[in-house]
């Protein structure tokens, strides 16, 4: 975009239609988050977190500008899968050899301790590379219903299964279910209308057991904590991991009333935790929730606000399914099927605040959402 106006020719750039209610919120999120810094405690916490915000702020406001057809999404999308084959295997290599090329090195230590190896390809841990095999698992799908050769078909469905065994070998609870979700979902999407609403339903209802599941499992730590004093906990160096991230999700919410529903600031809950912090979490101070962690850094009405964003492209994705044909209606079921998955996905890493490669994709569905449908993609 820039090369093309280097000479200073005019300016033609106006927000699209669909896009615009996204980069509305977007923009002043961003600005919100940098007036923060007037009640931020932490200051290199928060040029830190506004570092992670302007990449995508920035990476949605350049996507846009770009001007992107569908077509040229699909083209990005071949350079994704070929980065995510990398990283596949990466994950095998450290799956059959238990050697690290790119891992931390207490990483290293702490797996070689418990003699327990999972896979974490160029990641912190296995619980973030989860995230980045539930975008694999997506996108391999896609090719899989898209691509006109066997030959082409055949691989991507081998890279489907890999994804897939990949991340159950991750051992991360929450990215099963996120993974099981975002089959079901993108299966759901792909059968005739009348059953798919039957397939709904019964996904509706399985979510509300496992709702229920999650609520007793809550409720059960709460009590646990309840009947221990904090310093009888504090006493204890081993504590359920459950209890600590309740402890983490009730000491955001303890700053959030503190500051008066207005947040603490960008990049600054984990500065909070770590000096003010009211229930124990055993030296732990990322939040391990992205929701949680937007509602103590930016408080409710920017959390608000950012539930309105999400909802949002999902709704227009769906609208864009039903409307789209072919190649562009997969396309859909594959972003849909993927944000409906990081919903539980994202509380499962310590903080998703620093993935820049997050901030890209989600840049990279808005500025889809705002193009026009093409059914000849």
């Amino acid at each position: 975009y820039f090369l093309k106006y280097l000479k200073f020719k005019k300016l033609d750039y106006r927000i699209k239609k669909n896009n615009f209610l996204p980069l509305l919120f977007l923009t002043i999120w961003f600005l919100y988050s940098l007036f923060s810094v007037c009640w931020a405690k932490n200051l290199p916490d928060w040029i830190h977190g506004e570092y992670f915000i302007g990449i995508g702020f920035l990476a949605v406001l350049f996507f846009d500008m770009a001007n992107l057809k569908s077509e040229n999404f699909f083209e990005i999308l071949i350079g994704v899968q070929y980065t995510l084959i990398i990283h596949n295997i990466i994950g095998w290599y450290e799956v059959f050899t238990h050697h690290y090329l790119f891992a931390p090195i207490e990483r290293i230590s702490i797996m070689s301790k418990s003699n327990q190896y999972f896979p974490i390809s160029m990641f912190a841990n296995q619980n973030d590379f989860m995230l980045v095999l539930l975008l694999g698992m997506g996108i391999s799908f896609f090719f899989v219903c898209t691509c006109k050769k066997k030959i082409l078909k055949i691989i991507n469905l081998f890279f489907t299964l890999s994804n897939i065994i990949l991340c159950i070998l991750t051992d991360s609870r929450v990215g099963i279910i996120s993974a099981v979700l975002l089959l079901f979902v993108e299966i759901c999407f792909l059968l005739p209308k009348k059953i798919r609403k039957i397939g709904i339903v019964v996904g509706a209802v399985f979510s509300l057991i496992i709702l229920a599941a999650f609520q007793y499992l809550l409720i059960s730590q709460a009590d646990m904590i309840i009947n221990n004093s904090f310093l009888t906990a504090s006493a204890n160096p081993i504590v359920d991991s459950d209890a600590v991230r309740l402890n983490l999700i009730k000491n955001g919410l303890f700053f959030l009333k503190e500051t008066c529903g207005f947040g603490v600031g960008t990049g600054n809950a984990e500065y909070w935790i770590e000096n003010y912090a009211v229930y124990y979490t055993r030296g732990f101070v990322n939040i391990h929730n992205w929701w949680i962690e937007i509602l103590t850094n930016f408080g409710i009405i920017m959390f608000a606000g950012y539930i309105c964003f999400y909802g949002y492209l999902l709704y227009s994705l769906y609208k864009r399914f039903k409307y789209s044909e072919t190649t562009e209606k997969y396309f859909c079921i594959m972003l849909i099927g993927f944000l409906i998955a990081f919903i539980p996905a994202s509380i499962s890493s310590s903080s998703n605040w620093g993935k820049e490669w997050l901030w890209m994709w989600f840049a990279f569905i808005v500025a889809y959402v705002g193009t026009e449908v093409n059914s000849d993609m």
